[in-house]
């Protein structure tokens, strides 16, 4: 739903969030998500598109800049007559996006959070100044929202493997509240 308001908010078409484990030539998408009309389109799952395979993830400059920059386009990301950024190219058509732009920022474990737009291949405006200004402030409230997330995801598996640990526990055991109300029994 975010990615859905964030693509009529900024005119895009595809948006997309990854988070890159960054190594000393590549990223690795740790985990992803798009917006509902991206997701329901299985072209998107291409992995030369949206995956490991994506030239993005494994350029040289892009990876340098990304510390540095706060907002990145292929442009910045290669150099003129790459042959693999024409292959993305293509295939980004087929599925009928275009211009792109990517903002990132780097989390507490030193992966990336980074959000790809594109626009819609027949529309011939690229990503400016408005666009960039909305991202520099989603962008944080973004991070949060997955650390978050990763936070309540750890406590409900400490949570699941106290439950399964106390489950094998050869006697009962009842926790019960200021009010003896049973709380929790394995």
């Amino acid at each position: 739903v975010v990615l859905d308001q964030v693509c009529r908010t900024v005119g895009a078409r595809c948006a997309a969030v990854q988070l890159l484990a960054v190594g000393h030539d590549r990223a690795n998408v740790r985990w992803a998500a798009k917006d509902s009309a991206s997701a329901a389109d299985p072209a998107h799952d291409d992995v030369f598109i949206s995956g490991n395979r994506n030239p993005r993830l494994r350029s040289h400059t892009g990876l340098r800049l990304r510390g540095s920059k706060m907002f990145l386009r292929d442009r910045d990301l290669f150099e003129k007559g790459n042959r693999e950024l024409a292959e993305l190219h293509k295939r980004l058509a087929d599925i009928g996006l275009g211009a792109f732009l990517s903002t990132g920022l780097r989390m507490p474990d030193d992966s990336v959070l980074v959000l790809a737009l594109h626009r819609d291949v027949n529309d011939g405006e690229d990503f400016g100044p408005v666009e960039e200004a909305f991202l520099a402030e989603v962008m944080p409230h973004l991070r949060q929202a997955v650390v978050l997330s990763d936070r309540l995801d750890r406590i409900e598996r400490d949570v699941s493997g106290l439950q399964q640990a106390t489950n094998h526990i050869r006697c009962g055991l009842v926790l019960c509240d200021a009010d003896a109300r049973i709380s929790w029994c394995n």
